[in-house]
């Protein structure tokens, strides 16, 4: 039995965290998802509070998959923009999984300043990812 592709549908989607708008909600179609996060940054230096140092955004999707068909992560990217001081280290850190399963994967990137605003892209190719 062939099932159309457009059976296989995202039926909900949560965002959290202290990086995410509450008024945000996921794209997707039947082969990409994207979610923009305009107010998604972090700030650190001298006054400004630890908690703004640190963003944090967990984004969950309920995925029906019909008999016959299977699902896994390929690939996810990132874009922003970023603006270093000199001797400044902006880590970033993605986990994906699937619940329920004991295996994940992670992916890691570090950019350094001085750098004055500045696109970025990072693409994190076939996470170690079980496909369900």
């Amino acid at each position: 039995m062939i099932s159309p592709l457009n059976t296989v549908l995202t039926m909900n989607s949560e965002i959290n965290g202290n990086g995410c708008p509450l008024t945000n909600s996921p794209h997707y179609d039947f082969n990409t998802s994207s979610v923009v996060l305009p107010g998604f940054n972090a700030t650190a230096g001298p006054g400004v509070p630890l908690f703004l140092s640190s963003k944090s955004c967990q984004l969950s999707f309920v995925v029906n998959i019909p008999p016959g068909f299977k699902f896994r992560i390929n690939t996810v990217g990132y874009r922003g923009r970023y603006q270093l001081d000199n001797k400044v280290i902006a880590n970033q850190k993605f986990l994906y999984f699937f619940q329920g399963q004991i295996a994940e994967a992670t992916a890691r990137s570090s950019i350094s300043g001085p750098v004055s605003g500045k696109d970025y892209s990072y693409e994190h190719t076939r996470p170690d990812l079980r496909t369900i």
